[in-house]
């Protein structure tokens, strides 16, 4: 995998609000401070499939893979997948429906436990919102919000850090999460297209979901871990709790 870093004269580099993590108390003005947060990501996210290098719907080429890059603060996780989908665009809301309500399940944020109660703290038509503390203590709040048409829809997500509805936010330690997931039926009933992909990396860390300096492997791990970065990966491997996207990138780093 590729991660282009944003040269200087990318006009998108002028358009750092929309990664705004911040939300209101008001009802107001989080209302469309919501509705800011996931636009945006809905609005970049061809230029985020595109700086990922995933290829055109219409090539089909299907493919699964995870990056890890070490840094002082820990690690930044890439998980990318694209694939061909049976259902026919009947399926299509059902499919986000499910993913929606059941996000924090669905992206493991709880490692090898199950979720362990309702997560959904304040839902509409346009976005939802959940919230929950893993069984080490950190702090996951994420909204979330999908856009359909009749032979598309798209998923985003993202970690509010500062919530003032949420006092635990405060001092929690937490993961910037940002995922994008989107299915495309093609002209003539062809075929159906599904793609997804997954950021997650420590908060403060980078302004980019594609971090600067990322070194890609074909095999998926970024750069080579410091010798502590690895220790710390080897003793959390005999856990068998440790968190469900690292459970496949650990064995990964082990065999190295």
């Amino acid at each position: 995998m590729a991660c282009k870093e944003r040269s200087k004269g990318d006009s998108r580099d002028g358009d750092d609000t929309w990664r705004n993590t911040s939300l209101a108390a008001a009802p107001a003005s989080r209302e469309l401070g919501k509705a800011w947060i996931l636009k945006r990501l809905v609005h970049h996210a061809p230029a985020i499939f595109h700086s990922f290098d995933f290829p055109a719907f219409e090539l089909g080429n299907a493919f699964e893979d995870i990056n890890v890059q070490f840094t002082e603060h820990g690690y930044i996780l890439v998980g990318r997948s694209q694939y061909e989908a049976a259902e026919g665009p009947a399926a299509l809301a059902p499919t986000f429906a499910a993913f929606k309500d059941n996000l924090c399940s669905v992206l493991v944020v709880n490692g090898l436990e199950p979720v362990p109660h309702e997560t959904v703290v304040e839902s509409s038509k346009t976005a939802t919102l959940h919230r929950m503390k893993t069984w080490r203590g950190e702090g996951v709040n994420l909204l979330c919000g999908a856009v359909m048409e009749p032979t598309r829809g798209i998923l985003v997500a993202q970690q509010i850090a500062d919530d003032d509805r949420w006092t635990y936010s405060a001092t929690s330690t937490q993961r910037d999460r940002m995922l994008w997931f989107e299915r495309v039926y093609l002209p003539c009933g062809r075929k159906c297209v599904a793609r997804m992909l997954l950021v997650r990396r420590p908060t403060g860390v980078a302004t980019s979901p594609c971090a600067p300096h990322w070194k890609p492997r074909r095999r998926g791990i970024a750069a080579t871990p410091s010798s502590l970065h690895r220790n710390r990966l080897q003793r959390r491997g005999r856990d068998s709790r440790e968190d469900g996207m690292l459970v496949r990138v650990r064995g990964k780093i082990l065999l190295y």
